[in-house]
């Protein structure tokens, strides 16, 4: 199977701006870009948890495969379909052995909720 056999999957890339702070001081990120490309997309086997207050919360890990030459950050959104994933990995360059060029670019990420 090639890369582009495996890449079927659409999804935008958000790129935000760092943030700043509004008027009362809470954090405020704005979209600067979006890049439309194609992925892979499947949930990582070590999904770890949370605890939040008196309860333990299931928090998933997925691996985002994207084309090669993708510009994405570890500060970046990824929606695929109707749900937003933030990068949660600093992007990694997977690059073919023998020749040095670059294959495809792979990123963790988890579901944004609320």
């Amino acid at each position: 199977m090639t890369i582009d056999q495996l890449l079927q999957t659409a999804a935008t890339i958000q790129r935000r701006a760092a943030s700043t702070t509004d008027s009362h001081g809470s954090p405020v990120s704005a979209t600067t870009s979006t890049t439309s490309v194609f992925c892979y997309i499947e949930q990582r086997p070590s999904a770890g948890s949370e605890t939040l207050g008196p309860q333990n919360t299931a928090r998933a890990e997925y691996l985002v495969v994207l084309p090669a030459g993708t510009s994405v950050d570890s500060s970046d959104r990824i929606v695929i379909g109707s749900t937003t994933y933030e990068v949660t990995s600093i992007p990694w360059s997977v690059k073919h052995a023998p020749t040095g060029v670059e294959h495809h670019v792979e990123v963790i990420v988890t579901e944004v909720t609320g």
